[in-house]
């Protein structure tokens, strides 16, 4: 027996919605909506995505768009975020301790100033 996992956008269960499909021997572990810790979504497109609060720490981002997606209040304490798409996305009292990055293509994010200084650490900045 083979065991789907399927991850569509919000409000969408369509077949065309569907944005990421994994496949196992086994039964996947039950998942806890917005927590997404430790989590692998490369490449992926979440552009314009409501993520607030999401729980997202040490996921791996990579390769992924989150343009204008509104990630206020969440978690992405040592996410990777190699070229990570982030125009426009609201990052608002994000937690960005320890994220790592290489090029963040950040141009119109809204970022407060404890957001600002941590992804610019993220960026090899250092800030006395």
């Amino acid at each position: 027996m083979e065991y789907h996992l399927e991850i569509y956008r919000p409000g969408s269960c369509a077949s065309d919605g569907c944005v990421k499909t994994f496949t196992a021997a086994t039964p996947f572990l039950s998942i806890r909506g917005g927590d997404l810790s430790y989590g692998f979504v490369r490449g992926l497109d979440l552009s314009g995505l409501d993520l607030q609060g999401v729980k997202a720490q040490e996921t791996d981002f990579s390769e992924s768009s989150l343009a204008a997606a509104d990630l206020r209040g969440a978690d992405l304490t040592r996410a990777m975020l190699f070229n990570t798409k982030l125009e426009g996305a609201d990052l608002r009292d994000t937690l960005l301790d320890g994220v790592d990055l290489t090029v963040a293509l950040v141009q119109g994010a809204r970022l407060d100033l404890a957001g600002a200084v941590q992804l610019a650490r993220g960026l090899g900045a250092v800030i006395d």
